[in-house]
């Protein structure tokens, strides 16, 4: 008897002595009760359970809002934007919400809050603070800022792609891969409206502010672009580097475009079966095949 109730005293005292999983975050992850995020903890949370890693049940479809400003890592960025390099290695390196075989299918609202430190440094694809946005999933009223986001194919600062919506967001912070990069998304087939970029995006080929490639009906609408755009390659433009059947209306560049391939343009640097209309750039471009890829006009 005095063995098991020591046994059991024990067990009890461990129980308060060893803290509880907590879960900060209130809501329940639905559109009319969304998880509240209010920290990085909250955020990695999310994205855990988005993801259904760390012991999470996956929740694909999980919505979410910011409650404050979010901040990853301090002083990623030195003040002409460069990475910090001094201070790299101690850098928590993010892992995107979502992914091409998993995407995000919910809707998360930032109102009107930042995430600033993400630190990427990979080279693998579908990378951003989100990786894959599918097919109903919206980020919107969303900035991110101070941030440093290097990937393979794909890459952007809200998305490494997206077949979703984006709305309102904007972000400052540097983002490069090897094709398919931009400020907002890296690649896709949904649509991207009053966002703008005034951090620096630098890809091999298919780069530009707003994003790298759009295609299959995909649109960009009330964006701009401030910052600049750089490629080693082809298809590089002050909104989109590359657009194929879809459409950019209302937005214009004031970022300098330059590559040393060709297909360079203030607005896109080529364009197959789609439509820009009131558009306009007024940075200064440079490279091959300057304003005017496959009939239509990029730079003014």
């Amino acid at each position: 008897m005095k063995k098991g109730f020591f046994a059991a005293f024990l067990c009890a005292l461990i129980m308060v002595l060893l803290p509880a999983a907590v879960y900060a975050m209130d809501g329940t992850g639905t559109e009319g009760n969304p998880y509240q995020i209010s920290s990085a903890a909250d955020l990695e949370e999310f994205r855990d359970i988005v993801n259904g890693e760390n012991g999470k049940t996956r929740n694909s479809s999980a919505c979410a809002i910011l409650k404050n400003d979010i901040v990853l890592n301090n002083d990623v960025l030195n003040s002409d934007g460069s990475l910090n390099e001094e201070k790299a290695s101690t850098f928590e390196e993010w892992t995107p919400i979502g992914t091409a075989s998993n995407p995000y299918t919910g809707t998360f609202d930032g109102t009107g809050h930042t995430v600033s430190g993400i630190y990427i440094n990979t080279s693998e694809d579908y990378q951003g603070l989100f990786g894959y946005i599918g097919i109903g999933g919206t980020v919107k009223d969303l900035g991110i800022e101070k941030s440093r986001i290097k990937g393979g194919n794909n890459v952007g600062g809200i998305a490494g792609y997206s077949i979703g919506s984006i709305e309102d967001c904007y972000n400052t912070g540097s983002v490069s891969g090897i094709n398919y990069s931009g400020g907002i998304v890296g690649s896709g087939t949904g649509s991207i409206t009053n966002c703008n970029n005034k951090g620096k995006v630098n890809s091999k080929s298919e780069v530009g502010g707003i994003a790298g490639k759009i295609e299959g009906g995909a649109s960009i609408e009330d964006c701009y672009n401030e910052g600049s755009v750089s490629g080693n390659n082809e298809y590089v433009g002050g909104i989109a580097g590359r657009s194929y059947i879809s459409s950019i209306t209302d937005c214009y560049n004031e970022g300098d475009v330059s590559s040393t391939g060709n297909f360079v343009g203030g607005i896109i640097g080529s364009g197959t079966g789609s439509s820009i209309e009131d558009c306009y750039n007024t940075g200064d471009v440079s490279g091959g095949y300057v304003g005017v890829s496959r009939g239509i006009a990029t730079a003014v």
